[in-house]
């Protein structure tokens, strides 16, 4: 059973700000078919329309008797709390601490992270500050409080300090600090690159103003020189010995001293149709040529409306071409002044890169050789190659495959997002395959050789760390119940006799008092981690621990607060269970939220939750913020509100929905109706391409059923959707008046695909949805009935 995200493809981190398509080397300075359970897409299956469906009422034949367990509900105590739109999304009451950027250091057990400016500057106390330090704006997701110092913290000694007073980051002229988005620290720690002034290009803040702050000099400067516009520098990453900056601006690469903070262009060639230094195109939606465009009109922000174009592959259409390519710093460095362009030495890829992906780049540790992972259109089959930059040539290290789809390698070490391929050193790797039925965890050579180091019974969903000077590999897994997460390790000399693994017990490190779900963040030595953990009640507790015995060293972020308020207004909870499909041969995971006083003999209007996509599912025991909260309102207006995971979520399960008399009303928020106008990437990895596909993109598409539409319908999109474009809701309104079926629309004018943007969306968004729900299926049951 697939138990976890099944991601998009994750890029190399070119450096803070984003993730980017280039990285530095040393030399650049001179100091399926399963056994198990495996469910896959149907061609069928309804992607992406994600939608609340509301049940008129039960009645024979479509209730929850086959489930294995009903749930009852709890009778909640005299003093329930009621929640309401403006307390769930306009107050703080509600509004959950995390702990902002933790950062640990290249060894050891030390860590870095950012808080609120104090007097006492030398006296860091992470059990003191932790998540309530750091404020969040909850518009554009960065600080809302600009004056913040970066501390530092040895977990092993337990000693702190302030690293950079924000006094540091007021640059002349300025009479504030620096707005920190994101930083990193050189490899030797005594200079601070900020990102600051961040814009959005489509799905991230990847744009933005990079300073350089000496912190023995106290000497802050940007980068860019006088021709760089604001917000226009991407990616900025320090060189492996400190000395130079390297940064994305206009489509090219330059290396920047941070001595003289004099510039040298890598590459000359950057345009609209060639861009150097980053190939995230599908976050980021920037395509060279062959591309077609799609155009967002801008028409409430100026006077005139603004054409903004986004060159964007749709399933089926040509994609761009990728290549690498490397650039010796130095040689470029010699030949800044002259009239030479710097050589590049592209790597020799077989095939057409319009066939192919480069989906991760990084250089392998401890050589002078560049790794990346290279997949089929069909994403079927993917290749680690390893290229020898000199030369350009190539082999291949590792390869493979899957009659579905490949799970592409990603992870985020230390808490930064890395190419997905952990190396232990120059010659071996950790892996995720599910080539024997079940995601497991390999142990590569770049030789070929693979050796599993967990048993073929359960999906490994992530690594987590790994302990190299103990001999230890930490994953995340759930053996028994794919609705949480718990950290579990395993030897690295293991021995891959598959009898072994089945019969030893895997060693779980997640106390089992403690059920739910955990994510770490481990310490480069593998001794520490920070620790998150929440379930569908209990908002996060953000603690460091100890590993392997996972005492708790220090409490950073604990929501004691909100913890409180919830557990004494007596909210409706969850209650979770399967229900059997296909003569009980697979089980869907589901929950209930039940009114209070909930009478199982009486009759409840009912909301069905689902999402759809293979990407994601919901019925998982963690902290759901605001929407979890919103169902649980709408509980306590007497709703039975119940989420299902369809087959082909990460827990897999469901295919037959078509019930257009059972459910009277549809809340549709930034649907996909047309399955052939999303992009290749995630297209093409669940559905294959559309001329092998035919039936399956028909079939699969809302629009194709838009003529048996019963019941009220409610339609709502961004207009500024760069991700599931505004255009193809157009498509479906066409379709269903070439029919003549009613329906309600709302348009957000330039919000994108998450409607979030601007001063009060979220909690109009939900307003919108409460409304159309109280008057369409009322909760009391016997207005539905009288409305037939």
């Amino acid at each position: 059973e697939r138990q976890g995200r099944v991601p998009r493809p994750q890029f190399k981190r070119g450096g803070i700000g984003g993730i980017g398509g280039y990285g530095w080397t040393a030399p650049a300075c001179k100091s399926s078919s399963k056994q198990g359970q495996r469910n896959e897409v149907t061609a069928t299956s309804p992607t992406s329309f994600r939608l609340w469906a509301f049940r008129q009422a039960s009645r024979p034949g479509s209730t929850m008797e086959d489930t294995k367990s009903v749930p009852t509900g709890d009778t909640p105590s005299p003093a329930c709390l009621e929640l309401s739109l403006d307390s769930i999304f306009l107050g703080k009451d509600y509004r959950a601490e995390s702990f902002s950027q933790p950062r640990w250091w290249a060894s050891g057990s030390c860590y870095t992270a950012l808080v609120k400016s104090t007097d006492q500057k030398d006296t860091y106390d992470p059990t003191k500050f932790g998540g309530s330090s750091v404020s969040v704006d909850e518009k554009t997701g960065g600080s809302a409080s600009p004056k913040r110092d970066l501390v530092w913290h040895d977990v092993a000694s337990n000693t702190s300090a302030t690293y950079v007073s924000s006094d540091l980051l007021i640059p002349p002229g300025y009479d504030a600090p620096l707005s920190v988005d994101d930083y990193a620290l050189s490899p030797d720690k005594s200079r601070l690159l900020i990102f600051t002034n961040s814009q959005k290009v489509w799905r991230k803040k990847t744009r933005g103003d990079y300073w350089v702050l000496d912190i023995t000099a106290r000497d802050l400067r940007q980068l860019g020189g006088p021709l760089a516009k604001p917000s226009s520098l991407m990616f900025a990453t320090f060189s492996p010995c400190g000395n130079k900056v390297a940064y994305v601006m206009m489509n090219n690469l330059y290396v920047q001293d941070v001595h003289t903070f004099k510039i040298t262009p890598l590459t000359t060639d950057g345009s609209p149709m060639i861009i150097n230094g980053t190939f995230d195109w599908v976050y980021e939606e920037e395509f060279r040529t062959g591309v077609r465009v799609v155009n967002l009109i801008n028409n409430t922000d100026h006077l005139y409306p603004q054409l903004l174009p986004i060159p964007y592959p749709k399933a089926g259409e040509q994609n761009p071409s990728c290549r690498v390519g490397i650039v010796n710093v130095n040689d470029a460095i010699a030949k800044r002044g002259g009239s030479d362009v710097p050589e590049v030495q592209w790597i020799s890829i077989p095939g057409d890169p319009r066939y192919h992906y480069i989906a991760s780049l990084d250089w392998i540790p401890g050589t002078h050789e560049l790794v990346f992972q290279r997949l089929n259109r069909l994403q079927n089959t993917v290749h680690v190659v390893i290229a020898e930059p000199d030369s350009g040539k190539i082999r291949i290290a590792f390869t493979d495959r899957d009659d579905a789809w490949i799970d592409l390698q990603s992870a985020a070490w230390y808490g930064e997002e890395s190419s997905g391929i952990r190396f232990l050193d120059g010659s071996r790797f950790l892996w995720l395959s599910e080539r024997n039925g079940w995601r497991q965890l390999f142990l590569v050579s770049t030789n070929g050789m693979c050796n599993a180091l967990t048993p073929p019974t359960f999906d490994v969903t992530e690594i987590a760390g790994v302990d190299e000077e103990g001999g230890w590999a930490y994953y995340i897994a759930s053996p028994e119940d794919p609705l949480r997460r718990y950290l579990f390790r395993t030897p690295l000399n293991l021995d891959s006799d598959q009898t072994s693994l089945i019969s030893s017990p895997q060693e779980r490190i997640t106390p089992s008092s403690l059920p739910g779900t955990h994510s770490y963040r481990f310490s480069r030595d593998g001794k520490h981690a920070i620790h998150v953990y929440s379930t569908f009640s209990t908002p996060e507790i953000t603690d460091i621990v100890r590993l392997p015995d996972h005492k708790t060293v220090a409490v950073l972020a604990d929501n004691k607060e909100l913890r409180d308020r919830l557990l004494a207004g007596s909210l409706p909870k969850p209650e979770f269970f399967r229900i059997p499909i296909e003569d009980g041969r697979l089980e869907l995971d589901a929950y209930a939220i039940h009114p209070p006083n909930f009478d199982p003999k009486k009759k409840y209007a009912v909301l069905i939750y689902v999402y759809g996509e293979p990407a994601m599912s919901v019925v998982r025991d963690m902290w759901g913020g605001r929407t979890s909260l919103w169902h649980t309102m709408l509980a306590q207006k007497n709703y039975v509100v119940i989420s299902i995971d369809n087959r082909g979520t990460p827990s897999p399960r469901g295919r037959y929905w078509r019930f257009p008399n059972l459910y009277s009303t549809a809340l549709s928020v930034a649907p996909v109706p047309n399955q052939r106008v999303y992009d290749t990437i995630y297209q093409e990895r669940y559905m294959g391409l559309p001329s092998d596909n035919v039936e399956g993109y028909r079939d699969g598409s809302p629009i194709t059923h838009a003529r048996n539409l019963k019941g009220n319908l409610l339609l709502v999109h961004g207009t500024g959707d760069d991700n599931c474009h505004y255009g193809g809701t157009e498509v479906l309104i066409n379709e269903l008046i070439l029919h003549n079926k009613q329906f309600s629309m709302f348009s957000y004018p330039n919000r994108s695909h998450s409607i979030s943007e601007g001063s009060n969306t979220t909690r109009h968004l939900f307003s919108l949805l409460t409304n159309f729900l109280e008057t369409n299926v009322p909760s009391d049951i016997r207005e539905i009935e009288e409305k037939g």
